[in-house]
Parts: C-alpha cells; structure tokens; sequence
C-alpha cells in the first residue's frame, strides 16, 4: 500500500511541502543603567547606552538601531559609534573593545543605523556599548537620551529598509515591542573648555614583558579627548623621560637603544594644549642581551586545525625557538595573532622556558574560521606562514537515523525519521530518503494526527553519511560526514581517488534552502 501511495505527484509534494520558512526566535535584553553624565566639546567614548541582547536559540544580529529621545536630535554629534565588549570588563571603548563603526543617520526619520553585522548571539548573549564623538562647535547646551525604538517594519518581511526601526535579526525576528530606554539624560555642554587630558594606551608592551635584543621600539596609543590636542607625549625610561614622535593614526613612539640586561621601568605621560597631563600606568620589562635568533634553526607547528567552539577544546601552538648555534634561547617572547579583516590583534604572549620552547593555546565558543600567526618581538612571523583553524559547533551525539520508526499522515507525502527521544525529523527531499532506503517505503508508517502533534519537531535528516551533493549556485561537490558535517572535495582528482571514475553519477541536487541543516567542516584537498 505504500509503495502505491509514492508516486511521481507525490514527490513533488514532498518537496513543496518541505520548503522551510524562518521561525522567530526568543529574543530578550538587559539594560545597564547609567550615570547622568555632562559631556564636552570634540570629547569621545562618551556612553550613551550599555545594552546586552540574548537570544534562546542561536541567531545572528543584522540590523541595530538607536534614536534620541531629545529634539536635539544629532545637533552637535560628530558621530555614534557602536562596541562589542570583548572581555567581561565593562566599557572600556577605544582601542580595547571591539568597534563595530560608526552608525549612518538617517535624517528624514532621524535614527542611526547598523547594518549587515552579522553577528552571532553567543548563549551569555552580546554586549553593546553605544557612544557619541561632539563636534568641535556646540552652540548651546544639548541633551541625549538614546534608546532603541519599539519595532518598525513597514513591510512585515523581517528585512531592515529604510524607515524601519528596531533590532533585525537574520531569522527575520525583529525586537523589542515596547522601547528599552534608559532613564537618564546626558548634558552637552556649551563650554570651550577643556578639562580632560588625553587617553593613553600601550600599544606594543605589557608589564613583565620580557625584551630581547639591543633595541626595541616602543608604541602607544594616544588621543586627546577635549578640544586641546595632543602636544607632547614623553615616555620614562628608569626615571628619565624622552620625547615621543607621533606616527600617525594616534600612535607615538620612541627607539629606545643600547638595551642593558635586568629589570626597567617604562612610564608614559601625555599633555594637551590646556596644560591637561594623562599619566598612564607604569609598567615593568625584563630586558635578556639576546642570542641571535635564527628563524631556519627555529620550529613551530600547530596541534590541529579543527576544533570544537566549546571553549574547552584547543589548539596549540608549539615553538621551539633557537640561536644561530642551534642552542635554545630562553626567555624569548612569541606572541599569538590572530589576523582579522581590519587589524592583527596579539590574543596572548609567552617566554620560551629553559629549553627555548612554548607552548600558546587558542579556543573559543564562537563558530568561525581563524587565522593566526606566531611572531617575535620584532614582528617577523615564526616558520614564514599562517595557520587557518575552524572553529566548528561541538558536535552533538548522532542520530542514528538507520533506527527507530518511519511515520506520516494519511493523505500526506512529508515522511519522518521518529528517534530514540520520540523527535520527528522530516526527510527535506526524495533524494535525501533514497540515499538511505532507495525507493522502499515498505517501514513507512502512517499514524494519525493526533500521535503525530505529540512528537516535536527537530532539525531535518541529512544524507546519509559518504553521500555527495551540491546546490544551483555554488560549483562545488560535498562529502557528508557523521551528523551532518560537510566537506568540499576541492578537486576532481581527490573526488576519484575516493569514490572512483563514475564518481560524477553519485552526486545529488540539494535545494539551497535546506544547506543550513549541514555544518561546514575542512575542505578535502
């Protein structure tokens, strides 16, 4: 009988039946109250709103909209810039947390705007520190009280266009029905004066570093907050203190030469044209007379290049670092990078030990592909190249999808893999079914609707594993793995050697829509 009730029609349905539509997600937010500040003229990283968004299942946020509450509006406002916290320390703005740009503004609706952020919502959810940078010329006293406005979407499709207000996430969940506003006002005051010396920030050097060589360029951050401008910057060096050079880009430095070997104290200190001083904290470094470092002596490799996103799991790098003699050399300081699309950013340092080895470890709760690097001291990049790691969803234990029940509707051509936990898991096409069972249906159940409304529905059944597909759009064959991990056989040649010269006739269609149910392993090459 069921064998009878497949037929060409009813594959189609299947199909039509099948095509997935986005569901909402549970989207919820935590307002950090405020203090009622007083800002300035050309001040900057002045906080406006602190707000962190949690989701109940994972999402990604797209869109991020603020508004004033005042009449002001962006009168006296140079910009607004949004931060991603990076280390559970609060705000800390410039240079530390991560800056996600400067908002557009619209001004027929009068709202700032961020958009294709693509941002995963982690299970502690993301924190956001929205901050105002004041023009130059004030005028009058103004005031601001940003909030994120109740939802807009003028046409009910999830999608940010303009005029529309709120959070938007890529699910086409849109958040919040009601404004989060905090209930203080921030004051910008008309004065000319500036009371506030610049920020500064090491740039290249920690306390207890350790430096090698007979020199090293030092580095800062510094920029003035206040309409005076950075006019000196001095670093101190075991009590005297020299000049900077500034290098652009907020940077000043200075060639600190003729090293001697102990323990030095650096201090940094920068005034503006108000006579405003910034002392920024003093830190200590271990200076050895070095060995010479030689890079084809040298060694570096990496324990693995998968890794799961559960922040337990780890790769690590292994350096073993040694002198033209091939003697190590101890007390060498390696720093890990990881290069992103804007900047390099050092993640951790470390000093060879006795035997000139280290060890520098990376893991990560967040879903990506990095890459990384080892340098020295001099920047130069251990073994020459970079390594890429994939970070991958901690995989969950297998269904086994060759066990269980078989279920349907009478009437309906969707069929479900019914697990071990009573979850039904619909098979998205016939191709899907045909690689497990071919064209026997003969286990098929058919239940009523009422048995089958008692079993959730969970995520779709892949292909079998060893199974090949590719989608319309993108000219590339996948590998199904266990759980529904995918790999791209790079080349035809790899794809012969392990399902033979007839290859071509294994692999299957897979409408996009339903490529979200893999995850992206390392590619095959």
């Amino acid at each position: 009988m069921i064998k009878k009730f497949i037929s060409i029609f009813s594959v189609f349905c299947l199909v039509a039946l099948l095509v997935p539509v986005a569901h909402a997600t549970e989207v919820s937010h935590q307002l950090t109250a405020l203090n009622s500040d007083v800002f300035y003229a050309a001040t900057f990283d002045n906080l406006v709103m602190d707000l962190t968004i949690d989701t109940a299942t994972t999402d990604y946020l797209d869109t991020f909209t603020i508004k004033n509450n005042s009449t002001d509006g962006n009168i006296g406002l140079e910009d607004v810039r949004l931060y991603l916290d990076t280390d559970a320390n609060g705000f800390q703005g410039w240079t530390i947390d991560q800056d996600l740009g400067v908002a557009e503004y619209n001004e027929e609706y009068q709202y700032w705007y961020w958009t294709d952020l693509h941002l995963e919502v982690p299970a502690n959810g993301l924190r956001f520190f929205a901050t105002i940078e004041t023009s130059l010329s004030i005028g009058s006293n103004r005031s601001y009280q940003f909030y994120v406005p109740e939802i807009v979407d003028a046409n009910s499709n999830g999608e940010f266009e303009e005029g529309d207000l709120g959070l938007f996430f890529e699910s086409l969940t849109t958040y919040p029905d009601e404004m989060i506003i905090d209930s203080v006002t921030h004051m910008l005051s008309s004065s000319s004066s500036d009371y506030t010396g610049p920020r500064v920030f090491w740039k290249n050097l920690a306390t207890n570093q350790v430096v090698t060589g007979n020199s090293k360029r030092i580095e800062a951050y510094v920029r003035d907050v206040g309409i005076g401008g950075v006019k000196v910057v001095e670093f101190e060096i075991d009590g005297q203190w020299v000049n900077a050079i500034d290098d652009g880009d907020y940077v000043w430095t200075y060639q600190w030469q003729e090293l001697t070997a102990g323990q030095h104290t650096l201090g940094i200190r920068a005034y503006d044209n108000y006579g405003n001083v910034t002392n920024g904290d003093s830190i200590y470094v271990n200076v050895f007379v070095s060995q010479t470092y030689s890079e084809s002596n040298s060694t570096l490799s990496l324990s693995k290049t998968v890794v799961k996103a559960d922040g337990e799991d780890q790769a690590v790098f292994n350096v073993s670092v040694k002198d033209e003699d091939n003697n190590p050399i101890p007390n060498f300081l390696v720093y890990l990078q990881q290069i992103r699309v804007d900047d390099t950013v050092n993640l951790k340092s470390k000093a060879t030990d006795v035997n000139g080895e280290a060890e520098l470890t990376v893991s990560t709760t967040v879903e990506q592909m990095g890459t990384f690097q080892v340098v020295n001291d001099d920047m130069e990049i251990l073994s020459g190249y970079s390594f890429v790691i994939n970070f991958e969803s901690p995989i969950e234990e297998a269904i086994d999808y060759m066990s269980g029940r078989w279920v349907k509707l009478d009437g309906q051509s969707a069929v479900y893999h019914l697990d071990s936990n009573n979850v039904r898991h619909a098979y998205p096409t016939l191709a899907v079914w045909a690689s497990y069972y071919g064209e026997d249906f003969s286990s098929v159940e058919t239940i009523t609707s009422d048995e089958m409304a008692g079993y959730s529905l969970g995520n779709n059944v892949p292909f079998q594993t060893g199974s090949l597909f590719k989608i319309p759009s993108v000219p590339k064959v996948y590998k199904v793995e266990t759980n529904g991990v995918i790999r791209w056989l790079k080349t035809a040649e790899i794809a012969a050697s392990l399902y033979g010269s007839n290859w071509p006739m294994l692999v299957k269609d897979l409408p996009e829509s339903f490529l979200t149910d893999y995850t992206v392993g390392v590619d095959i090459e």
